[in-house]
């Protein structure tokens, strides 16, 4: 007697999510919408400025129409630190999807660049996702 089969077919892949552009950093602009941190919870070589303009005038922080570039500066006031700007965006999402473009990433003994994103309340209890570390 023939064997009864049952077919299924795949259900339809779900529609897209449409997305929206809701933030941008870039050009002259990249720093704008930017807040300038001090605390270094690492208790690390980095000596953090507190503004963009101190940041600017350290030479640590650079835009122009094309690119941004943050970097560490000079030797600080505070033994064995150099000056560096940390940056955290001044909003805040539930998701999100971030392009970015690295040209150079620097590397070697001291250098700790990072990209990275952290959950709403206080760290560490809220999480991190690091992205660039």
């Amino acid at each position: 007697a023939p064997v009864p089969t049952t077919t299924y077919a795949p259900s339809p892949a779900p529609r897209p999510r449409s997305y929206a552009l809701d933030w941008r950093a870039e050009g002259r602009s990249f720093f704008k919408d930017f807040n300038f941190l001090t605390h270094d919870g690492n208790h690390g070589a980095s000596h953090f400025v507190g503004s963009f303009e101190e940041a600017r005038a350290a030479g640590v922080v650079e835009a122009s129409a094309s690119h941004a570039i943050l970097r560490a500066g000079a030797k600080s006031d505070t033994r064995f630190k150099r000056q560096t700007a940390k940056i955290g965006t001044k909003k805040a999402w539930t998701h999100f999807l971030a392009v970015l473009k690295f040209s150079h990433v620097p590397y070697g003994c001291g250098v700790w660049p990072a990209f990275y994103t952290l959950g709403a309340g206080q760290w560490p209890l809220a999480g991190e996702m690091d992205i660039l570390e």
